[in-house]
């Protein structure tokens, strides 16, 4: 008999990094449509989507991984790096949603781009060693176009939202923080148990937060529409989509991964113009492929350098290795 065709692992995981940058754009919209109805405020989606994601991805983890998921706790170095990380992911998720409150889902996930030069400069105050000039270009580079952005070209009060933008910007940066601290850990403890425990830690957070400040589910106004946005929000634009990223991780260079995370502030921005009939102008479109570029000039590494800590997917491969070659 023949045997089946197979599809290789970077057409996979090129179709994965894609499936999880549309699924995580257009999540965005989906937040933005229920804030709109007034049904939840971003205090309480934070609560709903950390925590009932991160609670699934926990007891997964412990029906499939119970040693790892175990580990952390054996550890107070394990657990303290967990609680900085849920601490980073709680806090970028509660600065989202109030990016796409104040601004549009679009603006706020074209926002999200500037990440992978949060990251350089992150390790460049770490490393104790000034940034590089690639580095500082960029930088100037994506001002110049979060700028156009978030202006559209008028830099009077109507059109300039400074709470948009300063909320987008905490995203940002609090993402890259949570990209980079646990670093260490993911060499000790496996991903997906780190990201569990991480993101049920930070959806407590959220909670705690939340209840002290008085945010409430406006269930009168949840309808059958808007329970099943935040449904998609939930399952898709969180569960199916970090593990349909998680996925490629292991089959392409996170090189490539990131470059092809472009079309998720692409789809965003796309869908909000077309859902809630925003008219995109020429300073705009100016304005995204400034800061996409940045994007692609950084995620190209100098030639006769490597990234280390960054591509991990050797390490999948080898359990992989492992457990082929076990009788």
């Amino acid at each position: 008999m023949s045997s089946p065709i197979k599809i290789g692992a970077f057409p996979l995981g090129v179709f994965n990094t894609l499936a999880a940058a549309m699924f995580w754009g257009s999540m965005a919209v989906a937040v933005q449509f229920v804030m709109a109805t007034g049904a939840v405020d971003a205090a309480s989606l934070v609560v709903v989507r950390l925590g009932v994601s991160g609670a699934v991805l926990f007891c997964w983890c412990l029906a499939v991984m119970r040693k790892e998921v175990l580990r952390i706790f054996q550890s107070a170095e394990n657990l303290r790096d967990v609680l900085f990380a849920a601490f980073f992911i709680y806090g970028g998720q509660f600065a989202f949603m109030l990016a796409i409150y104040y601004s549009n889902a679009g603006a706020a996930a074209i926002m999200l781009t500037t990440v992978p030069l949060w990251i350089a400069l992150w390790e460049s105050a770490v490393n104790r060693k000034p940034p590089s000039g690639r580095t500082l270009i960029c930088l100037v580079i994506a001002a110049a176009g979060v700028c156009l952005i978030v202006t559209k070209g008028r830099f009077d009060a109507v059109e300039f939202n400074l709470k948009g933008l300063l909320w987008a910007l905490a995203c940002a940066m609090m993402t890259a923080g949570y990209s980079v601290q646990p670093r260490k850990l993911l060499k000790r403890v496996n991903m997906l148990a780190v990201m569990g425990c991480a993101m049920l830690a930070g959806g407590l957070m959220a909670a705690v937060v939340a209840f002290v400040g008085g945010a409430s589910l406006a269930l009168t106004r949840l309808d059958v529409r808007t329970a099943g946005l935040l449904f998609y929000v939930v399952v898709f634009g969180t569960l199916i989509a970090f593990c349909c990223y998680m996925t490629a991780i292991r089959m392409i260079s996170p090189v490539i991964v990131s470059i092809l995370g472009c079309a998720e502030p692409v789809t965003a921005y796309v869908l909000t113009a077309v859902v809630f009939d925003l008219s995109v102008g020429i300073f705009e479109c100016i304005g995204i492929v400034m800061v996409l570029f940045t994007v692609v000039l950084l995620s190209i590494a100098p030639s006769g350098t490597t990234q280390p800590g960054e591509d991990i997917s050797h390490h999948w491969r080898k359990k992989e290795q492992k457990k082929d070659a076990a009788p």
